[in-house]
């Protein structure tokens, strides 16, 4: 099992410990007013108000930010102080409000919203805009139709949320910074071949885009429309420090982040604060050495005892032959068929499902006509590499997904040794229409897996054991309801929720280094001081090469520090050598940084982006990368807050995380019985 170890680093995340106002300052500065749209007589005049308000608000020229509240149903508007506000339309009543007055849910969300028209900052690699939402430009993407001039901007959007799943008794919930990506695409790819927009995008609000200001602005005739219209989403990275690289850095969603904490600083001082809060990880989980090669061996052993039929639903036969030949190479029984073959394994290739009319993905249509038979799904757009080869991760995903299909068919967990589901009842629910909910459960004794459903009694038993800020999850909307683990005897239960929130790497820590590195990119390194260095220690390898390199090329006095590091990557004999580090450390006493790693473990600067942690007191986790440390992350690593009667959630608990096939060569987020559960829904909805 799992390594379990108590861990004293903090870690940061964007929940927000606090947030500070100085009112007086503040109302000497700006003006609120509420527009309240309560009133409109019914839902389609609601809805016109809420289409039409906004940019009509925008129009008066005199906005700094807009706030849409639902829940008093009112736009709220900052202002510059005194400005002659002047707003008449007979759908809504208008009225300034006093900052100590102002809902601080509103008031924090206004003052960041604003930070894209009173930021001074000059950033090349980030525009900031704001229309009923503060957005980051991080990057232009050319279009995939290949005659559209205007590029898709992809901005990341900042927030603060409610987390809902940790108020408290005394009604108060917790808030987060959010970072969420968002696409701007030219309106020329969502027309049709007659020039016409499709009718789904119609209605969608325009903007443009000024070069100049790198502003994006509503407008009734702008290129934009702010929607991800691809089958293929829009990514941008938590984290880049591979080459140490500040602008980089800032272009991911945590450099946005912590250019938005320096924004607040540099618009607001001491008038608006917040600050993030960090949390010490109790315990933290990590696989010893090959335990997750052992555990896929047994998979593929497994698999090894039954043969694969091959079903290309395709034109591609190269990627079909590619996927054959790897998997006769590691010695499966394997053979192409035109349709799923009863009693054995089934892989099937096709294109991504988006690129299919409504009903006719085939891998709908084979898994309806053949309800109990093993099928696994792999489309050509993942299965092919970009260089046309074979995608390894793919290829081993395919096939540990192809296993936990074996499984359900045969409804017996196949690996020994897996944690112990500590008697729980696992249950998924669904609502169905409007009125009714399905409650999925699944039992595990010895090792066997026992579907059902919760009658309407059962439900009604457990509704009422649930505590009332817990309800929502039990019993809400489809998005509302989560994953719950339930103990009749003892009449226990422990919802798991995900939070809008996330662990950060260190920014504090990591910042200081990539500004050291930024600064010593433009100096050179003195020959004299590379003789200095020399002299001092005789005999390292990497001052000689320098010095080797400054004496063939004798019309320059200086090597620029660009070029060093170009000269010392290539002796492929310095490679991660004392000599090299030796130098590093001894140029960095005259300002002169040559690399620096943030990944050693002991830093904790990546810790947000590594193993299981636990921050048992406050009855949240996360889940990340349990392999090597990394100095890029595509995505981050949600918080989980568990939720409940169980008076001490035990540590037996996160081992339920750590079977690596079902979040493939990582921890999980939700026990891996849920995973069986989940398949399981999924196929009684083809039937």
């Amino acid at each position: 099992m799992a390594k379990i170890t108590p861990s004293g680093i903090p870690v940061l995340t964007t929940y927000i410990a606090a947030t500070q106002f100085d009112m007086p300052a503040l109302a000497k500065q700006y003006d609120i007013y509420s527009i309240s749209y309560q009133h409109a007589a019914d839902k389609q005049e609601k809805a016109e108000i809420k289409r039409t308000i906004p940019s009509l608000l925008y129009k008066t020229g005199c906005v700094l930010s807009m706030v849409d509240d639902y829940y008093s149903k009112r736009y709220y508007v900052l202002l510059p102080l005194q400005h002659n506000f002047s707003f008449d339309d007979p759908r809504v009543s208008v009225k300034r409000v006093r900052f100590e007055y102002t809902p601080t849910y509103i008031l924090d969300k206004l003052l960041l919203r604003a930070l894209a028209r009173k930021s001074t900052q000059a950033n090349a690699a980030l525009g900031r805009f704001e229309q009923n939402g503060l957005y980051y430009l991080v990057n232009f993407k050319k279009s995939r139709k290949a005659k559209i001039t205007n590029k898709k901007l992809i901005a990341v959007e900042i927030d603060i949320d409610a987390d809902w799943s940790g108020r408290t008794d005394s009604g108060e919930v917790p808030r987060c910074l959010i970072a969420k990506v968002v696409t701007f695409t030219p309106v020329e790819e969502l027309q049709d071949a007659s020039g016409k927009l499709y009718a789904e995008y119609a209605m969608e609000p325009r903007y443009a885009l000024d070069l100049n200001s790198a502003m994006v602005s509503k407008s009734v005739k702008g290129e934009y429309i702010k929607v991800a219209a691809s089958k293929f989403k829009n990514r941008v990275a938590a984290i880049e420090l591979k080459e140490l690289d500040l602008e980089l850095f800032e272009r991911t969603k945590t450099g946005v982040i912590s250019q938005c904490l320096d924004d607040i600083k540099t618009v607001y001082g001491d008038t608006f604060c917040v600050a993030l809060k960090s949390f010490p990880s109790h315990l933290e989980l990590l696989p010893k050495g090959n335990e997750i090669k052992k555990h896929y061996a047994v998979i593929t052993g497994r698999l090894l005892q039954h043969p694969i039929f091959l079903i290309n639903t395709t034109n591609d036969e190269q990627a079909e032959q590619r996927l054959l030949h790897q998997l006769i190479t590691d010695g499966y029984s394997v053979s192409c068929a035109a349709e799923p073959e009863q009693d054995n394994l089934n892989l099937l290739i096709t294109h991504h499902k988006d690129t299919y009319a409504r009903g006719q993905d085939p891998y709908l249509q084979v898994k309806q006509a053949n309800p109990g038979v093993i099928i696994q799904n792999c489309t050509i757009e993942n299965l092919i590499d970009a260089k046309g080869h074979l995608s390894s991760h793919v290829y081993e995903v395919l096939l540990k997904e192809l296993f936990v299909k074996l499984e359900l068919s045969t409804k017996q967990i196949l690996i020994d040794n897996m944690p112990d589901a500590l008697g729980a009842t696992y249950i998924i629910a669904q609502r169905v229409g409007v009125a009714e909910i399905r409650y999925y459960t699944l039992q595990i004794d010895n090792a066997r897996l026992h579907f059902g459903r919760l009658s309407d009694v059962e439900a009604g038993a457990l509704n009422q054991l649930i505590n009332p800020h817990h309800s929502k999850m039990f019993n809400g909307s489809n998005w509302q309801l989560k994953p719950l683990m339930y103990w009749p005897e003892q009449q226990e239960y422990l919802f798991i929720t995900d939070t809008p929130a996330v662990p950060l790497a260190d920014i504090n820590a990591i910042l200081p280094i990539l500004v050291s590195v930024e600064q010593s990119n433009g100096k050179a390194i003195p020959k004299a001081l590379i003789e200095q260095f020399c002299l001092q220690f005789p005999g390292n390898a990497a001052g000689m090469l320098l010095l080797h390199y400054l004496a063939t090329n004798t019309e320059v006095g200086a090597i620029k520090v660009a070029d060093a590091k170009m000269v010392l990557k290539e002796d492929k004999s310095l490679k991660r050598s004392e000599a090299k580090e030796q130098l590093n450390q001894w140029l960095q006493n005259y300002g002169i940084t040559l690399w620096q790693s943030v990944k050693k473990r002991q830093d904790g600067f990546l810790q947000a982006h590594h193993g299981l942690r636990v921050f048992a007191e406050h009855r949240m986790y996360f889940s990340a990368n349990v392999q090597s440390v990394k100095a890029s992350y595509g995505n981050f690593s949600r918080l989980y807050r568990l939720c409940g009667n169980v008076a001490d959630v035990p540590t037996k608990f996160y081992e339920l995380l750590t079977p690596s096939h079902i979040r493939h060569k990582q921890y999980s987020v939700l026990p891996y019985p849920f995973k069986y559960l989940r398949e399981e829904i999924g196929r009684l909805e083809l039937t």
